[in-house]
């Protein structure tokens, strides 16, 4: 539909924008009814949006302005299904210690390897064969995936969590949900990493494939061996992380993460060879992936799960902006300055965050004591 690349990244910062006014309204819904019915019509309906699309495509009717609405539509429901899972895993993980992790290690593995690894090559062949194969098959993904939730038990809001019936009760209920993070010293400076670092990730993601070929000269099978080089360093994080974080180690992994992060940024920034970009990749990949498997089990252990929600909402809505707006400064970045200047954006953007994490406690699971 369109091989400029500025153009693509503009469809992706649409998509990540349109979560951003929903989610907090969206987020009540998890902290009022059944979670496991809130995942459930999320997949079913993400599951209608990509089989239409695909009829679409068979009909001819393909377009960027369809392919943006659709995507935004898909990451709406998606920021639902993430609020509503955020606030269902820690339930189902139990208490014991490393467990929280242990379980984000696993599905993040899980969902980076067939993400990167299995549905890409898939995907490929499908649409070699019928463009719209590769949407009907993801069409009947999220069917499968709302069947695997409907196995769940019930999982029914907190006692204490009256329902909303009012616009001004759900208006409360949203603000009691801002108040709350807004309030909690740990958990805003948690807040602070992920706004600084999706800014800055955004930054140069947008603009990712003009970057490789322009400045590193790789086209084709090249840029596929970058994407895996990103996909690998998650994928090792995933594995690694959650068996050495301890207590006592948390706040260490999370600055070494930040801090592997801002140096891979910076020889982005200045590298021509796609070689020392495939490592730099994987470090970058590596450490964000491995800074946030610790970062988000601390943050669902410092929230009541009465506000669990509404909580995660808030922290999307910021988070999607952010994602939005980094969008959006990389592009003009590298239109008015350079290809490489949304990594240099990058990689300061993410020693901020590096200082905001040196005032997190060296034991993120004491966390919930500490108030601002």
């Amino acid at each position: 539909m369109s091989h400029d690349a500025f153009t693509v990244g503009l469809v992706a910062t649409v998509a990540f924008a349109a979560p951003a006014p929903t989610s907090l309204g969206a987020a009540v819904l998890v902290d009022r009814t059944d979670r496991r019915r809130v995942l459930l019509h999320a997949d079913l309906a993400r599951a209608v949006v990509v089989a239409l699309f695909a009829v679409a495509v068979v009909a001819g009717a393909r377009s960027l302005p369809l392919l943006a609405g659709v995507a935004a539509v898909l990451e709406s429901l998606g920021a639902l299904h993430r609020c509503a899972a955020n606030a269902v895993v820690p339930a189902l993980a139990g208490d014991e210690s490393g467990a929280l992790e242990h379980t984000y290690g696993r599905l993040a593995t899980a969902e980076i390897t067939t993400s990167s690894f299995v549905g890409p090559p898939i995907g490929g062949w499908l649409f070699a064969l019928a463009p719209a194969l590769p949407f009907a098959l993801d069409s009947l993904s999220f069917v499968g995936s709302g069947a695997v939730v409907a196995t769940l038990p019930a999982i029914a809001p907190p006692p204490s969590a009256p329902l909303v019936e009012q616009a001004g009760s759900k208006r409360h209920a949203v603000i009691e949900g801002c108040l709350w993070l807004r309030h909690h010293a740990i958990a805003r400076r948690l807040l602070a990493l992920s706004v600084l670092s999706l800014f800055g990730s955004a930054a140069w993601a947008g603009i990712f494939v003009l970057y490789a070929h322009e400045r590193l000269d790789v086209t084709g099978t090249g840029f596929g061996v970058l994407a895996t080089a990103m996909a690998a360093g998650a994928l090792v994080a995933s594995l690694v992380v959650p068996r050495i974080v301890t207590p006592s180690r948390s706040r260490t992994i999370v600055l070494a993460g930040l801090g592997i992060d801002t140096l891979g940024a910076c020889t982005l920034a200045i590298t021509r060879s796609p070689f020392v970009a495939v490592a730099a990749l994987v470090v970058i990949a590596g450490g964000a992936t491995g800074w946030s498997l610790v970062t988000l089990p601390a943050r669902q252990r410092l929230v009541p799960d009465e506000l669990r929600g509404r909580v995660t909402g808030a922290h999307q809505t910021c988070t999607f902006a952010a994602t939005a707006l980094g969008g959006v400064a990389g592009a003009l970045l590298a239109s008015r300055v350079s290809i490489a200047a949304p990594f240099s954006l990058a990689a300061a953007l993410t020693a901020v965050a590096a200082l905001v994490a040196c005032r997190l406690p060296r034991d993120l699971g004491a966390a919930s004591t500490l108030a601002a």
